[in-house]
C-alpha cells in the first residue's frame, strides 16, 4: 500500500444556500480500478452542521447504460447523521432523471468524538465497506446487485461540507492508503 496525498481546498457556493465544501482528492493524480483503499479520519461535528464523506468518482459517472460499468459515484461513508449510524451508497447513471442509487444504512459505535478507519475492498465482484475492521456493508454479483460494481477507474476523495451560516470550519485530520 501507497500513501496518497494530494490537497485541493476549495470552497463553492451552490444554489441559493449556502455551502462551502472542501476535499482531498486524487483526482487527475490517481485513479484507482479495483482494490483496497481505506482512511483514517475524526468526523466532523454534525451537530454544526458539518458532513464529512470518503468517497470515490469516476468521471464518467453521468452516461447512463442502467449499470456501474460506465462510472459511479461510491460512497464508502457519509456522516449526515447526529447518531452513530451512517450510510454507504453507489450512485449510478448520472445525476438527472436516469439517477439510480443503493444506500446501505448501518451502526456505527463510537462515530462521533474520536478517529475510526474506513476501508473499501472492491474487485469485479463485489465492493465490501468496513468500518473499524468490522463489515459492514456489501455490494456483490453474488447477492445479485451486479449493476452496482464500477468497472471504470475511479479518483479517490474525502471531502467535508458546511451548509449554513457558520462560520467556523472544523479541520479534518486524516491518512488515506491505498
Amino acid at each position: 500500500m501507497k500513501t496518497v496525498v494530494c490537497l485541493s481546498w476549495k470552497q463553492k457556493k451552490i444554489g441559493t444556500d449556502v455551502m462551502y465544501c472542501s476535499s482531498v482528492n486524487t483526482r487527475d493524480k490517481y485513479f484507482m480500478n479495483y482494490g483496497y483503499a481505506e482512511v483514517r479520519v475524526k468526523v466532523a461535528d454534525t451537530n454544526r452542521a458539518v458532513h464529512t464523506a470518503f468517497w470515490f468518482q469516476s468521471p464518467d459517472v453521468n452516461l447512463v447504460d442502467g449499470t456501474g460499468n460506465d462510472g459511479a459515484e461510491i460512497d464508502v461513508f457519509e456522516s449526515a447523521f447526529v447518531e452513530d449510524k451512517t450510510a454507504s451508497t453507489i450512485h449510478i447513471d448520472g445525476y438527472g432523471n436516469d439517477h439510480q442509487e443503493n444506500s446501505k444504512r448501518y451502526p456505527a459505535a463510537g462515530l462521533h468524538g474520536s478517529f475510526h478507519v474506513w476501508g473499501m475492498l472492491w474487485d469485479e465482484n463485489q465492493i465490501k465497506i468496513y468500518y473499524d475492521g468490522e463489515l459492514k456493508a456489501e455490494f456483490s454479483k453474488e447477492g445479485g446487485e451486479e449493476k452496482w460494481i464500477s468497472r471504470t477507474k475511479d479518483y479517490v476523495q474525502l471531502s467535508q461540507e458546511l451548509h449554513g451560516l457558520m462560520r467556523e470550519i472544523s479541520r479534518v485530520l486524516l491518512s488515506i492508503r491505498i
